[in-house]
């Protein structure tokens, strides 16, 4: 099965261990022009991904995975995902993934 725009953004930050990866890789290596969908989307399912302050000089922002500030919040990335597959398989929007 080819893996989601989603599930590539979230490898990608996840693999960057809490650094920033700039819009620019995701737009030009990844070749992802609505990365902002993906990240908002991922935003919306309970991941902790912060855009930067800053901008280069292209205007592009940079994002990153942050560890949750409440514990309870803190779950194992790879079981989230699980969760987060498609519509059919049960995924509720709706329902937060995380709960305190």
């Amino acid at each position: 099965m080819k893996p989601t725009q989603e599930s590539r953004v979230l490898e990608v930050l996840t693999n960057a261990k809490g650094d920033y990866v700039s819009g620019q890789y995701f737009l030009h290596t990844m070749l992802l022009s609505q990365y902002h969908a993906r990240i908002w989307a991922l935003q919306k399912k309970g991941y902790p991904i912060e855009a930067s302050d800053f901008t280069d000089s292209f205007g592009f922002k940079s994002y990153r995975l942050v560890e949750p500030k409440n514990e309870a919040l803190k779950c194992d990335i790879g079981q989230a995902e699980k969760k987060e597959d498609t519509l059919s398989n049960g995924y509720n929007p709706n329902k937060p993934i995380f709960t305190l």
